[in-house]
């Protein structure tokens, strides 16, 4: 007797329903909590999980593996390292963010609400400056003033050409503790959204997005993470700026009590109306001024002193110059982004690499 008939989809017969046993799923590539050997008969905790190997072992069948036993090492010239599963799981979904369209979209809508500053243009294509408010919302929701008295926010500026991953390393900053905190808290720290591989050619981050750090947010320096949108993007509209331009369409928007604008007058030049140009000098140098720390993220350290060096004395200077009731000049950290494992051990050391990149 031959099978029922399909009912086809979108016009394709050949096209089957799959159920969400048959579908991947994600859980199946992450780092695995029990040892993996079959030969183990009772796993001796703790539990380690080898990126190289892809796999998890106890104490036990660590060393009984090939690949572990000793003078071994990776392709990389290093030995394969042990690792925590919970912060090799916590990375794999940082470092290895979705895929899915539908979901950056719904992760990109979230982070609206954690727009600080931007540069958008009115009817007649004039730059206007816009303040969403998020600093005041921030500071009176997450820790009330009055509980407090005086606080003196400590702010910590992300910035770098676009793509090389900043927002990365706030997102680590932020959900390292994650586990310590309970469910019900962890919405109110909400994290960037990294780029994904499928949308690596555009730019994420739109704009400035500040964000608060879970574990000094109650103490009277809290410390908040200001995510900058990376330069060298050109004229591209930013995913985080498609996904607010998208809710302002729809007659969404947030933090409307806190909002003000009002036009940039100085921009007078075609090139000074260019959203490059206000990412480029305007964003950077604002953070510089009000910042206690900047870190400047970068993947290619042979463009530190052109694509670096220079842009921190200019923007220094220009603090320095234009700047009232700065005390002090802002702390800069320089972070080499998806630095090679195999890499001089030395440079691992802050005072060596330090020397290293200056003296470059």
């Amino acid at each position: 007797m031959p099978p029922p008939a399909r009912n086809p989809r979108n016009g394709d017969d050949d096209v089957s329903d799959i159920s969400d046993e048959e579908a991947p799923s994600e859980l199946e590539h992450l780092p695995s909590e029990v040892c993996e050997d079959d030969r183990c008969a009772a796993a001796q905790k703790p539990i380690w999980h080898c990126v190289d190997c892809d796999s998890s072992y106890c104490s036990t069948c660590w060393p009984l593996q090939g690949p572990h036993k000793p003078k071994k090492r990776g392709r990389d010239g290093l030995p394969h390292e042990k690792t925590d599963p919970l912060v090799a799981r916590r990375l794999d979904a940082i470092l290895n963010p979705t895929k899915d369209p539908l979901e950056i979209q719904r992760l990109h809508a979230a982070d609206q609400l954690t727009k600080w500053f931007g540069v958008t243009k009115d009817s007649t294509g004039r730059p206007v400056f816009e303040d969403y408010g998020r600093y005041a919302t921030l500071m009176s929701s997450i820790s009330p003033l009055e509980s407090m008295g005086n606080r003196y926010p400590q702010l910590v500026s992300f910035i770098g050409v676009t793509n090389a991953g900043k927002s990365s390393p706030i997102k680590m900053l932020i959900q390292h503790e994650d586990e310590s905190r309970s469910p019900e808290n962890r919405p109110l720290f909400p994290s960037p959204v990294v780029g994904s591989v499928i949308n690596d050619s555009i730019p994420t981050s739109g704009d400035v997005n500040l964000y608060a750090d879970p574990t000094t947010h109650a103490d009277q320096l809290p410390i908040l993470f200001a995510d900058c949108e990376g330069f060298e993007g050109g004229e591209r509209t930013p995913l985080g700026a498609k996904s607010r331009r998208t809710d302002q369409d729809n007659g969404a928007s947030s933090n409307l009590d806190n909002f003000h604008s009002r036009p940039i007058t100085w921009a007078v030049t075609e090139e000074q109306r260019q959203r490059e140009y206000a990412v480029t000098a305007l964003y950077p140098r604002l953070l510089y001024t009000f910042s206690d720390c900047v870190v400047f993220v970068l993947r290619n350290a042979k463009t530190f002193q052109s694509a670096v060096l220079t842009k921190l004395l200019e923007w220094g200077v220009a603090a320095l110059e234009s700047a009232i009731n700065a005390p002090a000049l802002a702390h800069c950290i320089v972070a080499l982004n998806g630095t090679d494992p195999g890499v001089d051990e030395r440079e691992w050391d802050v005072n060596y690499a330090t020397q290293s990149l200056l003296s470059s």
